[in-house]
């Protein structure tokens, strides 16, 4: 209370837009319909004034100079330092990825020499080369029976007995036979067997 009575009271629906106007938020046209109102009423005028005071004691003083250069620079400062730091690790990748192609490279031209096997040594002299041994003398030094031309007498050989005409025996020395024939003539065929 003041000594000549009570404070005169800001007016209800113009509180909020003091507050803002105090603090600088309020837009210019807003601004304009206060300052005519307050330049009015006493109320309006008083808590304005207050406000005002209230928010200059809580207001930050300016930064200095030097705080001011640091901060203006330092973003610029970061930003040159991180293309700085991509531009060489893009080198650092691209030095890499030429390294890893010369690399292959490499690989490639030398493996060859490497992988290759030594070549046979020669023979030593009077030591023949080898030749395709006749089946024929294979199967006698094995004991295999012959196939003779009477398909009975076959049948006796392989299975020790004799052979039942068109029986199961016959059938097997028949096949055997025709078979023995497609694989002589195959080989024949192909140059590696003749007889």
């Amino acid at each position: 209370m003041s000594p000549t009575g009570p404070a005169p009271r800001a007016c209800p629906e113009w509180e909020p837009l003091l507050l803002e106007d105090a603090s600088g938020a309020l837009p210019p046209e807003a601004a304009r319909r206060l300052a005519v109102h307050a330049a009015g009423c006493p109320g309006c005028r008083a808590e304005a004034a207050l406000l005002d005071e209230v928010l200059s004691l809580a207001a930050l003083p300016p930064p200095p100079a030097a705080e001011q250069r640091l901060v203006a620079g330092g973003a610029g400062d970061a930003l040159a330092r991180w293309k700085v730091g991509r531009r060489r690790a893009r080198v650092a990748s691209s030095f890499a990825a030429a390294f890893a192609v010369a690399a292959a490279a490499v690989i490639v031209a030398v493996s060859p020499g490497l992988l290759r096997k030594a070549p046979p040594a020669p023979l030593a002299a009077g030591e023949a080369a080898w030749t395709l041994p006749d089946l024929d003398e294979v199967w006698d030094a094995a004991g295999v029976a012959t196939l003779a031309a009477d398909p009975a007498a076959a049948g006796t050989a392989a299975a020790g007995t004799a052979a039942a005409p068109g029986g199961p025996a016959e059938d097997a020395a028949e096949a055997a036979a025709a078979y023995a024939d497609e694989l002589v003539a195959e080989l024949d065929d192909a140059g590696i067997y003749e007889e």
